[in-house]
Order: C-alpha cells, then structure tokens, then sequence
C-alpha cells in the first residue's frame, strides 16, 4: 500500500524493539508496550529536577570560554538540522545538556543526568525528527546562553525547565491527535 518491501518495514521494527519503543511477540509480530511511554514520561519530571540542580550549580560559576562551548554545541544543533540529521541533532542536544551538567562541578549529579537521558534517547530521537519542533531548542538553548551571559540567572533555569518540557509536550500533543483524546 505505502510501496515499501516487508524488509526495511521488518528492520525498523526490530529497531523499536531493541530500543524498547515495541515488544516482539514471537510468530504474531509487534505491539507497543502499555507502559513503555508512561514509563519515559515519568523520567521528564526526573531528568528536569536534575538539570534545574545542575543550572543552580553551574550558571553562577560559568566563564565565558564556557559559553563558547554552550554556542558551539548550539551551532552545530543547527546545521544538524539544516541538514536534516536527527541523530546529530540528538548528539549535540545530549552533550549541550552534559555540558551544563560537567559545569555543576557534581560528578555524580552529572554522570545521574547522562544515565536518565540515555534512558530518553528513543522519544529525544523522535522529537529532533521534526526540524521543525526541533527549532524550539535551538531558540530555547540561545535564550539560555544570553540569560547567562547577562546574569539573569532565574530566567536561564525557567528556560531550563522549559526546555525539558519540550519533547513531552510534543509528545502529548501527538497523542492528542492520534487518539483523539485529551492530554492523561
């Protein structure tokens, strides 16, 4: 019907499954664990508790050569996505994020933040898949940098815990349309 072979469609289900977004039910085919979204939904209120603790720590210590680096990492988030690279999209969200955690100087917090948002990576992927949902982050990241750089440190942790919110609320809205159902 979509003019694709039974193969790539096979390979990418088998892909879902070993990220945990499917569950393979042996000679029947495919199915969406009940829990599997909950499950990475309830991580969100988690990981923002953590990255808003790693701003708290680390925005007021933060020196200009590490706002150079928070550019770069932003930079190279856009032209991944000018190109259309959701992976690399993703990688240079997830070390924009590890950053800000290194520069809490809290080893623990920071290696905490990295195993979470490993855990996040499958619905991370799907939000930087839509360059156009993506830009937010890219927009968000940049009013994050300019808040530190000119010392409203308040404003950089409200953009924190909204940026954080990004893809859950992307996701719901998704859900919304599909189901037709409200927000749970």
């Amino acid at each position: 019907m979509l003019g694709v072979s039974r193969t790539p469609v096979r390979e990418a289900l088998g892909r879902l499954a070993s990220e945990g977004l499917l569950e393979k039910i042996p000679h029947r085919g495919f199915r969406v664990p009940e829990n599997s979204i909950r499950r990475l939904e309830e991580l969100y209120p988690i990981v923002s508790a953590l990255e808003l603790l790693a701003g708290r720590l680390a925005f007021p210590n933060v020196r200009p050569e590490d706002l150079s680096a928070l550019r770069k990492c932003n930079e190279a988030l856009q032209r991944a996505l000018d190109s259309c690279d959701a992976d690399a999209a993703l990688h240079q969200n997830e070390r924009f994020h590890s950053l800000i955690g290194e520069l809490s100087g809290n080893q623990r917090l920071s290696e905490q933040l990295g195993e979470l948002r490993s855990q996040l990576r499958p619905l991370e992927r799907w939000y930087y898949m839509d360059a156009e949902q993506a830009q937010k982050s890219v927009e968000e990241h940049q009013s994050l940098i300019d808040s530190i750089e000119t010392g409203d440190l308040q404003g950089a942790l409200a953009i924190v815990e909204r940026n954080m919110a990004l893809t859950l609320v992307s996701l719901r809205r998704q859900t919304r349309r599909v189901t037709g159902k409200p927000d749970s």
